[in-house]
């Protein structure tokens, strides 16, 4: 019953990462109207002025930014989708669930430098602590990486046994 119940969870958690894979890439097509939108709104508001002492990216920055973060976080949840498929079928120290958890690694790796870039550009208080958090989320995968081949290592070794 429990095993039922874990991949009934697997299951609402794979269709929740489909949703957020398809908006991402439906996404990807509403960056730049979207951000204009918000430019325009910012600087006609008056809401930002040149008294601000933090300056305000530039429109062009703000879409290369915007699309390099999308694509590499497209790439966590479509490799998030391929470990959850491997949960739903019962067979969660498949070896290919290491490679993806560094590959998970990578990409948050990836987007750490990223945030650091636009630090060094455009420093905010949440880009510090976006890029801090991505840093531990590659940690955390790097780590699982390990624990997950180890696993698999024993589940294959326990295979043979029986």
């Amino acid at each position: 019953m429990a095993q039922l119940k874990n991949n009934h969870l697997a299951l609402v958690l794979r269709i929740i990462a489909d949703l957020l894979i398809a908006s991402g890439f439906l996404s990807l097509f509403f960056i730049p109207p979207v951000l204009r939108i918000f430019y325009d709104i910012l600087y006609d508001s008056g809401l930002r002025t040149e008294d601000i002492r933090t300056p305000f990216e530039p429109y062009d920055f703000a879409v290369a930014f915007l699309y390099v973060c999308a694509v590499l976080f497209l790439g966590i949840l479509i490799e998030g989708h391929f470990i959850l498929r491997t949960l739903e079928k019962g067979n969660p120290f498949d070896v290919r669930n290491s490679r993806r958890f560094i590959i998970v690694g990578l990409f948050s790796l990836l987007l750490c430098v990223a945030f650091v870039v636009k630090i060094i550009m455009y420093n905010t208080l949440l880009t510090m602590l976006a890029a801090a958090l991505l840093l531990l989320i590659a940690l955390v995968a790097f780590i699982l990486s390990e624990v997950f081949k180890q696993a698999s290592e024993i589940w294959n070794e326990h295979q043979l046994t029986v």
